[in-house]
């Protein structure tokens, strides 16, 4: 779920696999120091230097805790049967940051991954995945705001670009794509058009090249 490095274009994003960070619900050699670790609240350390404190049931986190990463990062929320499950805030250690509804482990449904530099995803997400319709916006830099669809983190569908100039990009994508006809209204109302056949023209590669 956290990346090694910063958050990649979600065209690259897609094609891999999403990293499942399940907590997990024992240690071999972790160490209780407060409370009751198997039903109940219990603080529960581990010996890399990682801990949990919150809720237990049967000796797997359960309800609402904080799990710090030996290796950087956190994750503080709802948990359940040992995975996160309902609302959290994973934070990693390359600072990305998800806010939102997790599922069994992954994020699932309403939420908001950011990252240092200021790109922001938010809407429905599905198998860790942005997916479907609702309020999907990225910051992709230089003010530029894109509202689209997605389907399964790729872009898929209609989308909108809105410039830091104040123009306004409209298009279409299939499949993480773009194609079709694609229109450009700048701020002083000036209209261009163009049918995507054979790639993208040079003059929308700028503003397309990280979509």
């Amino acid at each position: 779920m956290c990346a090694a490095k910063g958050m990649a274009p979600i065209r690259f994003v897609a094609m891999v696999a999403a990293a499942v960070l399940m907590a997990p619900a024992r240690l071999s050699a972790e160490t209780c120091t407060k409370g009751s670790c198997v039903d109940g609240q219990g603080v529960l350390i581990f010996p890399d230097g990682g801990s949990y404190e919150g809720g237990f049931r049967n000796m797997r986190y359960e309800g609402h805790g904080v799990r710090i990463f030996e290796e950087g990062g956190s994750y503080e929320g709802d948990f359940k049967g040992g995975r996160y499950h309902g609302k959290g805030t994973r934070a990693c250690p390359n600072g990305d940051k998800y806010v939102g509804e997790f599922k069994e482990g992954r994020r699932e449904g309403q939420g908001t991954l950011t990252s240092p530099g200021g790109r922001k995803r938010t809407g429905v997400w599905r198998n860790n995945f942005l997916h479907g319709k609702g309020l999907e916006e990225e910051a992709v830099g230089n003010g530029l705001v894109l509202t689209a669809q997605y389907r399964g983190g790729l872009l898929d569908g209609p989308c909108s670009l809105r410039l830091g100039n104040g123009g306004l990009l409209r298009g279409q994508f299939r499949y993480g794509n773009a194609e079709g006809v694609w229109t450009l209204v700048g701020q002083d109302g000036q209209r261009r058009e163009w049918q995507l056949k054979d790639g993208i023209p040079k003059e929308l590669q700028p503003l397309l090249k990280d979509l």
